[in-house]
């Protein structure tokens, strides 16, 4: 390695192991990703309230109401396959925005069924309890430990009580991964965490198997 990092050729060499493990794996790589653009639009179009208090998720994480959604233009990179008995979809997309262009990155693993939206996501103490001095109180559970560091947001309280459950609590005040939370919407399961390194499968696998972990704490039933 040099001065300034992996040559060229260590760079090339590292994305054909990287490609070579994937393929290894069942899983199928594609350089152009065209073909999910409809799926990641879904996913925008469905965000829109649609009932009082509904869906207030907002392009900036739950702060304001989605008047208008993105346009998916397309995708890059996308790794599709099964992981734990799970299918997944992991890909980078192009969008626009009220005329601005952007990217996001979407790793989501499928779910059984289409469900109701529910986002929970970890948040400071003292924002917790501001939002709620002012009104702006989120959804409230059994547990006030969990209330005073998640918020959570849904459009079917009985769901997120269930997706959200004593064991489901449980872990995510006593895991130690770095990550932020997860959200439901339609059958995409996503979590937030920080980004990874490109070309590394392990780290791929890790992101994969938090998922799994937090979906095998979900009951069945909710899916029937």
């Amino acid at each position: 390695m040099g001065l300034f990092g992996k040559s060229k050729a260590e760079r090339a060499a590292e994305r054909e192991r990287f490609l070579a493990e994937l393929a290894g794996r069942g899983w199928r790589y594609e350089q152009d990703g065209t073909a999910h653009v409809p799926a990641v639009q879904a996913q925008y179009d469905n965000m829109v309230p649609t009932t009082p208090g509904g869906l207030e998720r907002g392009l900036a994480r739950l702060e304001h109401p989605i008047t208008a959604t993105p346009q998916v233009r397309a995708g890059r990179e996308v790794i599709t396959g099964v992981h734990r008995g799970r299918p997944f979809l992991i890909g980078t997309f192009d969008e626009v925005y009220e005329g601005r262009s952007s990217q996001t990155r979407v790793e989501w693993v499928y779910l059984p069924a289409i469900r109701p939206f529910v986002s929970v996501r970890r948040t400071p103490a003292l924002e917790s309890a501001i939002r709620k001095g002012i009104g702006r109180g989120d959804r409230q559970l059994e547990s006030e430990e969990f209330n005073k560091y998640f918020e959570i947001q849904s459009a079917d309280d009985r769901f997120a009580s269930d997706v959200l459950n004593p064991r489901m609590m449980a872990f995510l005040l006593d895991d130690r991964r770095r990550f932020r939370g997860f959200s439901i919407t339609l059958d995409k399961f996503e979590v937030q965490e920080p980004s990874r390194e490109e070309n590394n499968v392990a780290e791929l696998l890790a992101a994969l198997d938090l998922r799994c972990d937090l979906l095998e704490l979900i009951p069945d039933f909710v899916w029937r």
